[in-house]
């Protein structure tokens, strides 16, 4: 804006409480995340809401126990192989779960938040808002990391409910207070569902492990997804303007998915597609091997089944944001079209081509029709 000098402005604006705070906050803070403020709200949201009981001993060893029947099962029913296999089990509180996933998502989340806060710094151009934007930027994007991952803490049951590697290969972690609660509104017996679970973690650590090639490549996409990321600058400066409302701040904590108001860009679109191709046929494999399996080992399994099918599309805000921030938007739509293509292309001989290379992945087409997807690729 003609007239205002932007080093004056930033000046005067540090002189406010509210952003003297965040500066406070800021000081001595590198990088595009502030990692510091993420793991204090992450803490504070993930600690909130009723205690549960402790893990036992006992807990950790039918845990563990489950696991290792659910590798053999895995393995003799798909012949996966070779596989270094589940060499670590740990059970976590909501706060250690939010701890470990805000480490192994970190490399992602700087990629997105030096990609967004350059974007809009760039976006909001020489308006009143832009000097904020490198002093905010960090503090925005940890508060909203923070907020997701201690959200998503109070619903996730493992490693896996999102389709993207996060851990070293061989460790799975289990969020206990969230298996008890599933437990309790299933009504199903603790030894059921722990079982049905291990089945669900396992069945993906193992295929992503003797697939050489499918975690790069996932990898590989959503990094580009989030290179292609663009945010709404107009929005995020009316935001950055409400700040010192003390009011308009307490209901924008609330709301993790408007700190950083996304937008999808044009050259998302394909990514999208080739990421929801990949992750409904990996579900979709997933989900075959844990019917096939499962159904020997769990009394229980269809009553499991259709409950997890029921809470999965009772997603919470907080858990689209988190899928729609690395392109893995996956619906319940999605999930039952992968489950029908993997059946069909399974019932017709077809399934050990499926992972064989990338170029043997269906589109979209093809997950909605799997008779095309056999006469691309499988046994004629």
């Amino acid at each position: 804006m003609d007239g205002i000098d932007n080093s004056e402005l930033s000046r005067r604006l540090l002189e406010i409480p509210l952003f003297r705070e965040i500066n406070n906050a800021l000081r001595g803070q590198s990088g595009p995340v502030d990692w510091k403020i993420a793991g204090e709200i992450g803490d504070a949201v993930a600690g909130s809401g009723r205690r549960s009981s402790k893990p036992t001993a006992a807990d950790v060893d039918e845990f563990n126990q489950a696991c290792r029947i659910a590798e053999l099962a895995v393995v003799g029913h798909t012949g996966l192989g070779p596989v270094q296999g589940v060499t670590d089990v740990r059970l976590l509180w909501r706060t250690q779960w939010a701890q470990v996933n805000l480490d192994s998502l970190k490399p992602l989340i700087e990629r997105l938040a030096s990609k967004l806060s350059g974007s809009a710094a760039s976006g909001l151009g020489v308006g009143p808002a832009a000097p904020l934007m490198g002093a905010v930027s960090p503090f925005l994007m940890g508060s909203q990391v923070g907020l997701v991952v201690g959200y998503m803490a109070h619903k996730a049951l493992g490693v896996w409910d999102l389709c993207l590697p996060r851990t070293r290969p061989g460790r799975l972690y289990f969020n206990y207070p969230n298996v008890l609660d599933v437990e309790r509104d299933l009504q199903i017996k603790p030894q059921e569902f722990r079982m049905w679970l291990a089945l669900h973690e396992v069945s993906h650590e193992l295929h992503f492990q003797a697939v050489a090639w499918m975690r790069p490549y996932l990898l590989g996409l959503v990094e580009q997804y989030m290179d292609a990321a663009e945010i709404d600058s107009s929005q995020l400066a009316s935001r950055l303007g409400n700040l010192s409302d003390p009011q308009e701040l307490s209901t924008l904590m609330q709301r993790p998915e408007d700190l950083f108001p996304l937008l999808r860009s044009p050259a998302q679109e394909g990514l999208v597609e080739k990421i929801m191709c990949f992750t409904s046929a990996a579900e979709g494999y997933s989900d075959w091997i844990v019917r096939k399996a499962g159904m020997g080992l769990t009394e229980s399994f269809d009553k499991i089944a259709e409950g997890m099918t029921r809470r999965r599309a009772e997603r919470s805000s907080p858990e689209r944001m988190m899928e729609k921030m690395f392109g893995l938007d996956l619906g319940n739509e999605q999930q039952h079209r992968g489950q029908r293509f993997v059946t069909t292309i399974a019932a017709a001989g077809g399934l050990e081509h499926l992972w064989q290379k990338p170029e043997n992945l269906p589109d979209l087409g093809e997950l909605a029709q799997p008779h095309r997807w056999l006469s691309r690729i499988g046994p004629r």
